[in-house]
């Protein structure tokens, strides 16, 4: 039986070891060959796995040196045998060591994007789009080409919702860093409908957001075995559409067993913002999202109820005038507004 407590040993050391003695998971005439020529298996100083046990059932990765390898006796041909036995169960060690999440989790977590937001947004949810370009924090496209064929099947509804609200975000920014020049969203509109594999799916943004988490038979209804089963109107508060008016980015990703109060911190940080909801002179201005997605909090008691209900004295001092203006002037005389300026840090307001 496998460990978890089991050493990984990293992928780094993974290529150093594998560009000196080549890719071994081939035929075994090749294999022999390769065996031949070489008398030992590691280059010099580099660490490399070795298994113990007599039937592998017992399976263990050590981290050991060249040197360590050679006084055990550890011939080319030995290790290479045994890893022949075993290639399943090395790929997939390797996978769970490329930081997607726990190693032996029936749903797969977001790690490495977790990693790649905490070190690129700020607290304001300002993007550091030409750091994400350089991989400062991890390669966003490794993490995109997990999404492509994550299998979803024994995935819980929770699970299930963080994943989606994960590619969502993930994908816009991969979009973003694709339009260098971008100064705005409103610039392409287009990139909404841009279809990319997910979750063994040819999906848009729009296809997550309108089908596969809201479920909108106006935008092409639900998707069978993908879509969720009840929609979160919460869910509007952490998809970001990289935009400074977007309810604004969470510098961690997503993660279901958080799910619950992330959703709601995200749902009273929209409301705790003045760019989304405010009085200037004796005008209520609320953000457009509320306007487009106002069906979707029918379920709630409707959005000026929603939105009232979590305003919050400690965080908007003008708390009671907005819920004299939601309860009196909403919707009918409320100004909508939406800036679509790209949420790059470089856009930052300077206060």
């Amino acid at each position: 039986m496998i460990k978890k407590s089991m050493y990984l040993f990293s992928v780094s050391n993974y290529k150093q070891w594998t560009s000196s003695s080549r890719p071994f998971f081939r035929n075994d005439a090749i294999l022999d060959k390769r065996i031949s020529r070489d008398p030992v298996v590691p280059t010099k100083d580099v660490k490399t796995p070795s298994f113990s046990g007599k039937d592998g059932s017992r399976l263990m990765l050590s981290l050991s040196s060249a040197s360590a390898n050679k006084r055990a006796g550890m011939t080319n041909q030995k290790a290479l045998k045994i890893l022949r036995g075993h290639k399943f169960i090395f790929i997939f060690l390797l996978v769970g060591a490329w930081g997607f999440g726990p190693l032996f989790a029936a749903c797969p977590q977001p790690a490495l994007f977790d990693a790649i937001l905490k070190t690129n947004v700020d607290k304001d949810g300002y993007v550091d789009y030409d750091a994400i370009r350089i991989n400062k924090g991890g390669d966003l496209y490794q993490f995109i080409t997990f999404l492509e064929t994550t299998d979803l099947s024994k995935c819980t509804e929770t699970e299930r919702a963080a994943f989606w609200i994960n590619a969502y975000n993930a994908h816009m920014i991969r979009l973003v860093l694709a339009r260098p020049m971008m100064k705005s969203v409103s610039e392409d509109f287009k990139l909404f409908g841009e279809k990319f594999k997910v979750a063994n799916h040819k999906l848009s943004l729009n296809d997550i957001e309108h089908r596969v988490l809201r479920s909108s038979t106006k935008k092409g209804g639900p998707i069978e075995g993908v879509s969720l089963k009840e929609f979160d109107p919460r869910l509007h508060f952490a998809l970001v559409c990289g935009a400074i008016d977007c309810p604004k980015l969470s510098n961690r990703a997503y993660m279901p067993q958080t799910l619950e109060d992330a959703l709601q911190a995200a749902a009273v940080n929209f409301v705790s913002r003045p760019k989304h909801i405010r009085i200037e002179g004796d005008t209520l201005f609320v953000s457009s999202l509320m306007r487009w997605y106002a069906e979707d909090f029918s379920n709630v008691g409707g959005v000026a109820q929603y939105l009232s209900s979590l305003l919050s004295p400690t965080l908007r001092p003008d708390a009671q005038a907005l819920l004299d203006k939601l309860k009196t002037d909403f919707p009918d005389n409320t100004q909508f507004r939406y800036n679509w300026t790209l949420n790059s840090i470089k856009n930052k307001p300077a206060n």
